[in-house]
């Protein structure tokens, strides 16, 4: 029978069986942490040289209004590449958690093959899902943002966090009922508009078995996040230790969605 504990179990098991699935989010993470301290070193060179050359003459204003224009333009960058290839690396990881599932031994070209046929429809799916999060952030955080609410409560809480933490816990729940498109896409080949459709009527019928798997990994990404800071604290070695810790935990959860479908519902079925 499907369960929670096995959807996080057989993800595991696929890394630790056949640990090769690391290597695509390895040589993705690797060129991505190049290209992007490409842009930031000719983006950021320059303007700490000319601080560098002010001397004290420049205020702190100055050095700051210096530094935020460089610093945008990486994470920018860093933004449009991570949202183009990450389409194609979630595409990727659907097909090979498919194939694992099945039994078969993982093969990169297929799941690349896979991907790449649906990699329009992923992008397509991203596009909306971000659309559906700005959408409801800005009518939640509206009243914020025009400021044209005032203090509601008295004391440490107020209008404004009340709104922010309202909105904190209303675009988590929409994370979950958007939890499976890119699979649907992949796995059964649909449209992105009808993945999306389907991912919410799924989610609507198995909603405590997602909310489940959701609580699950909240507490799962507290106790990595608090593993990997002690680990983080030893010079080079930690370093190392991290950036491997952090491959097998982004890979076991790029497994997750395809895992939970096909044990949950199953490829076709409604």
């Amino acid at each position: 029978m499907a369960s929670v504990l096995n959807v996080l179990t057989d993800s595991w098991e696929i890394i630790r069986k056949q640990p090769t699935v690391l290597i695509p989010y390895t040589v993705i993470a690797i060129l991505l942490i190049a290209v992007i301290g490409a842009a930031a070193v000719v983006l950021l060179v320059p303007s700490l040289i000319g601080i560098g050359a002010g001397g004290h003459s420049l205020s702190a204003n100055q050095v700051i209004t210096t530094i935020v224009g460089p610093v945008a333009t990486t994470v920018g960058v860093a933004v449009v590449i991570g949202f183009f290839i990450g389409a194609l690396l979630n595409g990727i990881y659907i097909s090979l958690a498919s194939q694992a599932k099945k039994g078969k031994k993982i093969s990169f070209g297929t799941a690349f093959i896979a991907a790449r046929k649906a990699y329009i429809r992923l992008l397509e799916v991203q596009l909306v899902t971000l659309i559906i999060y700005a959408v409801i952030a800005l009518v939640i955080l509206s009243p914020l943002l025009l400021r044209s609410l005032g203090p509601i409560f008295s004391g440490a809480i107020g209008a404004y966090t009340i709104l922010v933490f309202a909105a904190a816990i209303i675009l988590w729940l929409a994370s979950m009922f958007l939890f499976l498109p890119s699979v649907i896409v992949v796995l059964e080949n649909k449209g992105a508009w009808d993945a999306i459709k389907k991912s919410i009527s799924v989610v609507g019928k198995r909603f405590w078995s997602v909310l489940k798997l959701y609580l699950a990994l909240i507490g799962i990404g507290i106790v990595y996040s608090i593993v990997v800071g002690i680990i983080g604290l030893v010079p080079f070695i930690g370093a190392i230790i991290t950036f491997i810790v952090a491959i097998v935990y982004a890979t076991w959860n790029l497994l997750l969605p395809a895992i939970y479908y096909m044990d949950f519902v199953g490829i076709g079925k409604k």
